[in-house]
């Protein structure tokens, strides 16, 4: 709901949250048109006539304040680990419920930072929410039938298993949905009670005929709850069931309700079957009520489980019901008896929806009044109704005729139906055939496991690899293609009416069905669209034509799992590694006056899993092909020989990687062509430390031509994929961790968090992730078939919010003392105001110490530092540099010269963001004609930005070199000998002068073997020599 300018925005969520999938019909006025459901964490309402979803999200805190926040939290390396919370469900919505007048709409999710939020139904806005409402989350949520009281019950058993919070006093004054939930006084639980005996509940329902009563279940036991106003906490008992009692087993219970105009309630089984409860009357026991229920037999309903049952009451009297005070049902006033109330709530009907795909009315005798047995949707998961401007949804046998508002149904296979109720008693053909229900949302599958975008026309592949199925998708229509037939020329059948086998074969592209043994994991698409790769579990690849979906070859060479596959640009060569790190090449190959698919060659690339496989073009036009694996290898392989079969595949150059584990690869998008590094092909390498390394593979040793701090929200980045923007015209890096989010980054890079963004995408691991033929649309994958779309508008990262920017500019440049709005960026995102200041006076000492000293000249203070100054800098900082980790820094530094502007004394002032590689106008600015020998302090404070580590060095880190090194398993010790050696071999080498040196200053002994007792394990390392405090 929230209209700022946003760089991701959400345009469309495909598929329903959880085996469950609930739906509620929000309908007031007669037309079964708005639906409101769970899509993972969001929250949606789909609207059939103007073909719409809203997204309820609470209003978030604005670009640039995200952006502050995101640069002012500062870690050991200067960013936010996680992005500020958003004010939102951040793990799946485990449950929703609505009042009985529709107005008030409620969801709430699960896990230990759970959420629960009243939301106004009409518009769609926050009214007041509770930050986690029970320790470990919410597992069912239900509004009483008056709308002034909700109840929740705790997913596990953690001690709050049931809540009551009070609606009316909450929504007192505020009910107009123009307060943000996070600013309204939040809900207050009026009554806690723990579940005994550890019973977890998962479903529960108020009593419409006494809104003071509510019956939950878990799968062996219901407990129907009593509360009683003013009091914390809930009477309950438990019923005991016992299988000898009705001579048959009884499965699990799944959902429970009331039965309108009796004392009756029913649970439902997962085999079909309902217990019916009732109360004990005259035949209670001794230490027992009247009033207490009991089970009294057990009914067999559906063939299946049923996973839906829910009362719907008949229509009020004509005279009314009578009214109260309070302006609540007559069960809220204390002076009426459970008697008056079930006598103003007679008559009702129970629904049930089963596993079996079955909806079912029944009257309260449990007789069969109406069914719909059509649907052909998959297994029913929920039923709601509408309400026809009516306080609440009501239904009854009238005349023996069934008379009930129009409802929806949602089903397990992720569908949301339109049901007209009168099509039960229709006699025509086209009414009865309503009784199948018009399909208003439609996840694409109930599982998918990757995904591709169509390089040519707004269209994507999804790979259901469980059901086997490939599945082409509609982006601009949000749906499969309909009817999609290709003409077969070899019976010359028209197209829509295919007869022959062969036209049997090619009557459908819209889906392709694999067998569902190969466990197919991976999908790829060439960049022309012509050809799909389909890898699987079973080390067979499958190649597939892009438009038809007809087999073009079935390849395998290995029995791994296949973890990565590659396209090349010409369509010709197919790369895949599987999960044993091996490199496979495959070729359209000439054979005997043909083409056919065949192995070029294979090679044993990584010990480690391969993280990221690529074709890519230099900018010369040739066709390269790179391999990374988590060892720190990254191999470039040579494509020459692979005109011929069974040629062999051979690594053409290995590169040793230093730093952090690597997590993933992708060709960089050019540099302008203006810039002197514009005809070299750069490779970004994200890994584990935050880190975006770009790789000249054409350099000596490997060494990163530049080394970014790469966005910090959330995980390590384990997928970039670049592309261009048809907003702004420039270069940009799409990318995803691991587990929910999901961001945007310009290129270049230059480590400011204010040129990134992330979003929480998904509540658990990001599948998939897409790119639109254009660069408009960013389409994400997620657990159990979520699909999101969005909006890509990079325009709000260059200019987010346009005055904004500039106040806040001009409010670091206030921070700074004054100074340039670039430096005080820069020191800004260094947050430690008083470490800037140090360095403001070493880079003069820097400059004093430069020059001669036996002079009696006036210094000359340019504000610029030698470069060789740069690492001693970083040391005083507190950043220690290994040799390799200087060498990166040079190259940063001649990285940066290539991309600034020509009028720049060393190429390196103002002008460091994204977008500023042009002069005024948008005009090219011509290259720098080599690398700097000296920096000014802003340029130091970029270096330092990017290069200082992401996290501080922990004991546990520590512990680990120490065992990389052989220290034994059970002291983690090494003799001091051993290590004294070990620091003055491989790595980053000591000399024997150098290590005493510096074992001096550290511990202030005089010689090398006092420092260091006889034994040293990694705790004593940390504090006796290098100074750490005791964890």
């Amino acid at each position: 709901m929230d209209d700022e300018r946003q760089a991701l925005a959400l345009e469309w969520a495909c598929g329903l949250s959880g085996a469950r999938s609930h739906i509620v019909n929000l309908s007031t006025h007669g037309h079964n048109d708005r639906v409101a459901y769970a899509a993972a964490h969001t929250a949606v309402i789909y609207d059939k006539r103007t073909r719409r979803q809203t997204f309820l999200q609470v209003r978030a805190p604005g670009t640039r304040a995200r952006a502050r926040a995101a640069s002012s939290v500062a870690a050991p390396g200067g960013g936010s680990r996680t992005p500020p919370r958003p004010q939102g469900h951040c793990t799946a919505i485990i449950a929703i419920a609505v009042s009985e007048d529709r107005a008030l709409l409620v969801t709430a999710d699960g896990g230990a930072d759970s959420l629960l939020v009243v939301w106004n139904a009409a518009s769609g806005r926050p009214l007041r929410s509770v930050a986690r409402p029970h320790a470990a989350g919410v597992a069912a949520v239900a509004v009483a039938p008056d709308g002034t009281q909700l109840a929740t019950l705790s997913s596990v058993d953690a001690g709050d298993g049931i809540a009551l919070w009070d609606l009316a006093a909450a929504l007192a004054g505020g009910g107009d949905g123009s307060d943000d939930a996070g600013s309204a006084p939040p809900l207050e639980a009026a009554a806690r009670t723990p579940v005994p005996a550890g019973d977890v509940q998962a479903a529960l329902a108020y009593n419409a005929a006494d809104p003071g009563e509510l019956v939950s279940n878990g799968p062996r036991r219901a407990y129907f709850w009593r509360w009683a106003p003013g009091s914390p906490h809930l009477a309950y008992i438990s019923p005991p069931l016992r299988a000898a009692d009705f001579r048959q087993a009884v499965g699990d219970f799944v959902a429970s309700t009331f039965v309108p105009g009796t004392t009756q309630a029913l649970t439902s089984t997962v085999d079909g079957d309902v217990v019916v409860w009732d109360e004990q009357g005259l035949s209670a026991q001794m230490g027992t009520r009247a009033s207490d229920r009991r089970a009294v037999k057990v009914m067999r309903l559906h063939g299946a489980a049923i996973n839906h049952i829910a009362a719907i009451g008949a229509p009020a009297p004509a005279g009314g019901r009578p009214a109260a005070p309070s302006g609540r049902w007559p069960a809220a006033e204390a002076a009426l008896t459970r008697a008056e109330c079930a006598r103003a709530t007679t008559g009702g009907l129970v629904v049930t929806g089963g596993a079996d795909g079955l909806v079912r009315f029944f009257d309260p005798q449990l007789r069969l009044c109406a069914w719909f047995e059509q649907l052909d949707a998959g297994p029913v998961a929920c039923i709601s109704f509408a309400t026809r401007g009516q306080r609440c949804a009501v239904a009854e046998m009238q005349m023996h005729t069934f008379v009930a508002p129009d409802f929806m149904v949602s089903t397990q296979a992720g569908k949301v139906l339109a049901v007209p109720a009168a099509s039960f008693s229709a006699t025509d053909a086209d009414a009865a055939d309503a009784g199948r229900g018009e399909l208003l949302v439609e996840a694409p599958a109930a599982a998918l496991t990757d995904l591709a975008a169509h390089p040519l026309r707004p269209e994507l592949l999804l790979l259901d690899g469980d059901a086997g199925r490939l599945i082409r998708w509609d982006l601009a229509a949000r749906r499969a293609p309909r009817g999609a037939v290709r003409p077969c020329a070899a019976c010359a059948a028209p197209a829509d009416l295919p007869t022959a086998d062969c036209c049997r074969r090619r009557a459908t592209v819209a889906e392709r069905a694999l067998p569902r043994e190969l466990r197919a994991m991976r999908l790829a698409l060439s960049r022309d669209g012509g050809l799909a790769a389909v890898g699987c579990e079973c080390g067979r690849v499958l190649l597939l034509q892009g438009d038809s979906l007809e087999d073009a070859a079935a390849l395998r060479h290995t029995r791994q799992p296949i973890a990565r596959l590659s396209i090349a640009s010409s369509g010709r060569l197919v790369a895949a590694a599987d999960g044993a790190g091996q490199v496979l090449l495959y070729g359209l190959l000439p054979h005997r006056g043909l083409l056919r698919w065949e192995l070029v060659g294979r090679y044993h690339a990584h010990h480690a899993p391969v993280v990221g496989l690529a074709f890519g073009e230099a900018p010369s036009g040739a066709t390269r092909l790179f391999s990374l694996g988590a060892d720190r290898r990254l191999l470039e392989f040579e494509l020459a020989p692979a005109a011929e079969a069974a040629a062999g595949l051979r690594a053409a150059a290995v590169l040793d990687l230093c730093g952090a584990k690597p997590t993933a690869l992708a060709f960089a998008p050019p540099l302008p062509y203006f810039s002197a590094g514009s005809l070299d092909t750069l490779l970004l390498v994200a890994d584990e430390a935050f880190k975006v390394r770009a790789h000249n593979p054409d350099h000596a040793h490997g060494t990163a031509a530049a080394t970014f701090l790469g966005p910090t929200f959330g995980g390590p980045i384990n997928r970039l994929l670049p592309f261009r923007s048809v907003a702004d015209g420039g270069s940009w890096l799409a990318w995803s961790s691991a587990e929910r989010v999901v961001g945007l980054a310009a290129w270049p890079l230059d480590g400011d968090p204010r040129h990134s963004m992330a979003v929480i995408a998904h509540p658990g691991p990001v599948r998939g992730m897409a790119l639109s033929f254009d660069g408009r649309k960013l389409v994400t994958l997620g657990e159990q078939g979520a699909l999101n779309v969005w909006d890509v508008d990079t325009a709000a990262l260059v200019d987010p919010g346009g005055g904004d920017a500039l106040a806040l500019e001009l409010e670091l440049g206030g921070a700074a003392g004054g100074r340039g709005g670039a430096e005080a960026r820069w020191a800004h995102l260094v947050g430690d105001a008083a470490l800037v200041e140090e360095l403001r006076d070493l880079i003069c000492y820097a400059q004093v110490a430069a020059q001669p000293q036996d002079t009696a000249t006036p210094y000359d203070i340019t504000g610029r530092v030698p470069v060789a100054a740069l690492p001693d800098l970083m040391r005083a900082a507190g950043v220690f540099l290994s040799a390799a980790d200087v060498a990166a820094l040079h190259a940063h530094v001649a990285f940066l010269a290539a991309l600034a502007p020509a009028d720049d004394d060393a190429g390196l002032g103002e002008g460091s963001g994204p977008g500023e590689a042009c002069g005024p106008g948008g005009a090219p600015r011509p290259p720098a004609s080599a690398a700097p020998g000296s920096v000014d302090f802003e340029t130091f404070l970029c270096l330092y930005a990017n290069h200082r580590p992401t996290e501080a060095v922990s004991l546990a880190q520590i512990e680990q070199a120490f065992a990389t090194l052989g220290a034994s398993a059970a002291k983690g010790a090494l003799p001091a000998r051993r290590l004294l050696e070990l620091l003055q071999q491989g790595g980053d080498a000591m000399g024997a002068e150098e290590l005493q040196r510096a074992l001096r200053v550290l511990t202030g002994a005089e010689h090398v073997e006092a420092a260091l007792p006889e034994l040293v394990d990694a705790r004593t390392f940390a504090s006796a020599v290098l100074g750490f405090e005791s964890e």
